[in-house]
């Protein structure tokens, strides 16, 4: 696996033991769709007329949104309508319609282990690949007012990059892509110092054109 692939790759998943290894960074922006479910112990219930004690559990679905939100109590900053997470390199960033962004990598961290299983090709004349990798991914995250997860799970990531240069060595403009698949985890957490248990499933795409400069 070349560099390039590899630095493609630690923009879907990134500050993991492999990161230490990686010298170059992609630029490749991935917006991020992320779904999932919070399963939590609320507090018991009784009477004094009877015996028996009830152990109750709640649930509740989160989003994209639903982190936005979150992130955006924390700052006391409201964000625009429409506005995405985005992930860059190893940065998270929530980005405008209008393509303000602004850095939110310290509520997040994302290990992608220490292995990566990969089919694809490159070539190594003109720098082209194309790669599709299963990995074993750890998503955390902490809204740093009592919303705390970290989920696990196979991580499905491609990646891919056109011809850096023609026949004659002459550098070409190239389009960079990378995809998440699908990330599917579970992973246990607190809502409120309260126990929870957590899923998600993550999703993204994006690509970026390089021009010879």
């Amino acid at each position: 696996m070349t560099q390039r692939t590899k630095a493609l790759l630690l923009g879907c998943v990134v500050l993991g033991s492999v990161a230490a290894s990686l010298q170059a960074q992609s630029d490749v922006p991935v917006p991020l769709a992320i779904s999932g479910t919070v399963t939590f112990q609320k507090e018991d219930t009784g009477s004094d007329t009877s015996p028996i004690t009830k152990h109750n559990v709640g649930t509740a679905k989160f989003t994209t949104g639903t982190i936005l939100s979150l992130i955006s109590t924390n700052l006391q900053q409201t964000f625009p309508k429409g506005s995405t997470l985005v992930l860059t390199g190893p940065s998270f960033f929530v980005q405008s319609k209008g393509n303000d962004s602004i850095d939110v990598s310290s509520f997040f961290s994302l290990d992608l282990g220490d292995t990566s299983i990969t089919s694809g090709s490159d070539n190594s004349d003109t720098g082209q690949f194309s790669y599709s990798s299963t990995l074993y991914a750890t998503l955390s995250f902490d809204d740093g007012n009592g919303i705390v997860f970290s989920v696990r799970g196979l991580a499905k990531v491609s990646s891919s990059d056109g011809p850096n240069t023609n026949s004659n060595g002459d550098p070409l403009a190239h389009t960079q892509s990378l995809s998440i698949k699908g990330f599917t985890g579970a992973g246990e957490g607190t809502v409120f110092e309260t126990s929870a248990i957590f899923s998600a499933s993550i999703s993204g795409s994006g690509k970026i054109k390089i021009t010879p400069e």
